[in-house]
């Protein structure tokens, strides 16, 4: 984050916690989430990602033991060069079927949800999986023929509401 803090999440709780370069906490942020449950297309598609070497079989039956009946409270988090803290929950906008993104200042103060317009990526894939930069969101996702390709998003800050649109 900016000014050389750390964060890190507690993804069965939603709950963050910021700390500063000599490992004082600076900051908690906490908010209340709705449990999802886990859907089989998500277990199916986590069962399958066996680390190198490893047999698909027992790793799928390995991790189908210890997978959540639930979505944890988020997926990953990222920042910007502001210091504001965006949040990928595993909730998803019914219109679109986009994934929701909470935004919070860098107070910790929740300033808006909005839907991420981007494909979504199982975490540990990409390494990095997003960034922003100069209020431009760049995003890992597939073309049509499967083939990586990163994105480039204007994020608009609406002044009345701190609303993103990416």
């Amino acid at each position: 984050m900016a000014d050389n803090h750390l964060i890190w999440g507690i993804t069965s709780e939603y709950e963050f916690h910021i700390i500063d370069d000599s490992g004082k906490t600076v900051r908690k942020i906490k908010k209340k989430h709705t449990t999802i449950p886990l859907s089989e297309e998500y277990r199916a598609e986590i069962t399958q990602l066996a680390p190198p070497g490893a047999s698909k079989e027992s790793y799928a039956k390995s991790i189908a033991q210890r997978l959540s009946p639930y979505f944890p409270a988020f997926d990953f988090i990222f920042t910007d060069e502001a210091g504001r803290l965006f949040v990928k929950t595993f909730e998803t906008e019914k219109e679109t079927g986009h994934n929701l993104v909470d935004v919070f200042d860098t107070r910790g103060r929740f300033l808006a949800r909005t839907p991420l317009k981007v494909d979504h990526v199982v975490t540990g894939r990409w390494p990095n999986l997003y960034k922003i930069k100069n209020n431009h969101l760049y995003a890992p996702e597939h073309d049509k023929n499967g083939f990586p390709v990163l994105k480039r998003y204007e994020i608009i800050l609406e002044k009345e509401s701190f609303t993103p649109r990416f």
